[in-house]
């Protein structure tokens, strides 16, 4: 079974693990070729905000048609 294309700005439903929980993630990391190792970097989402230098606002549209 191919992999799928995963492509930079897309946003996937991510399981976390053991601790974590499946959240939004997005992808930041840069297409790669077919002879090269699958390494994708993803940023998870959350919509809580603690007020941290490291957070940052991502607008995408939802189902319903509103930025989240």
């Amino acid at each position: 079974m191919p992999l799928p294309r995963i492509q930079r700005g897309e946003i996937w439903l991510v399981d976390l693990g053991y601790l974590g929980k499946v959240r939004p993630a997005v992808v930041v990391s840069v297409p790669f070729l077919d002879h090269e190792r699958t390494l994708c970097i993803i940023v998870p989402h959350t919509t809580t905000r603690i007020g941290t230098r490291f957070e940052i606002d991502i607008k995408h549209p939802s189902p319903q048609g509103r930025g989240v």
